[in-house]
């Protein structure tokens, strides 16, 4: 796999090349369903513990505590037993699918033990989304080299960073649209019953979806298995090259 070497590269002609690739799309899509399903869970879980699970809205705390705590705790069994014998793309589809596993007691939990059980989960599974995340943008830098011949990790970061912000709207939307269904209503003192619900079906049927569109965007991502190892060895030898001609 041949490298193209030429040291100009208009800022058009840069953003085509950007926009162009498949692996920048699917990875910063798959990035940004992950912030759109992580938060709504931000958003929903205060609401969810007054309107839903009927206890102080400081249980939240206690919920996103546990679960960055294990998330944290994770990491090294992420590292060595997942992301080693796996790579990127099939770590962060694992990631996702456990997030999703730990939703589904969100939706029926009677009680707030078993919501602190979902918050073990979704830790376990933000883990493995906290230390992969930015691994796949690296790997589409690469592949970029190799087909431009420029290290463009700042577009490419920076274009990721832009639509991922795009995420929060998502989330405002569903929740306008969601929530208003169920009868919540900022300007009364006291919210139907139905908001229990509609709480708990925000907090896990946008999040799931969010999580379902990551995984699906991820299985359409390129960079996988011989292209992979391609792009790697590629970028190995130009660094090898750079390295003999500057010593």
């Amino acid at each position: 796999m041949d490298l193209k070497t030429d040291t100009g590269f208009p800022y058009f002609s840069s953003l085509k090349a950007t926009l162009i690739n498949r692996s920048y799309w699917t990875a910063a899509g798959s990035q940004a369903m992950r912030f759109f399903a992580t938060g709504t869970l931000q958003m929903g879980m205060l609401f969810y513990m007054k309107y839903s699970m009927k206890v102080d809205e400081s249980q939240a705390t206690i919920i996103f505590g546990i679960a960055f705590l294990v998330a944290m705790i994770s990491l090294y069994p992420w590292r060595n037993w997942v992301a080693n014998k796996l790579d990127s793309r099939r770590t962060l589809m694992l990631a996702n699918t456990v997030m999703i596993l730990g939703l589904i007691p969100l939706g029926f939990a009677p009680s707030i033990t078993l919501a602190y059980f979902a918050a073990v989960i979704i830790g376990i599974g933000l883990g493995g989304l906290v230390l992969i995340g930015d691994v796949i943008m690296t790997e589409v830098v690469d592949e970029d080299e190799i087909i431009t011949g420029h290290q463009r990790a700042g577009m490419y970061f920076g274009m990721s960073g832009f639509i991922i912000t795009l995420s929060g709207l998502l989330v405002a939307s569903s929740f306008g649209i969601m929530m208003p269904a169920f009868g919540y209503d900022t300007l009364l003192d006291v919210q139907p019953e139905s908001v229990g619900l509609g709480f708990r079906l925000f907090l896990t049927i946008p999040t799931t979806i969010g999580f379902l569109l990551a995984i699906l965007l991820l299985w359409l991502y390129p960079l996988h298995g011989k292209r992979l190892q391609e792009v790697q060895a590629a970028v190995a030898a130009k660094r090898q090259r750079m390295g003999e001609q500057a010593a």
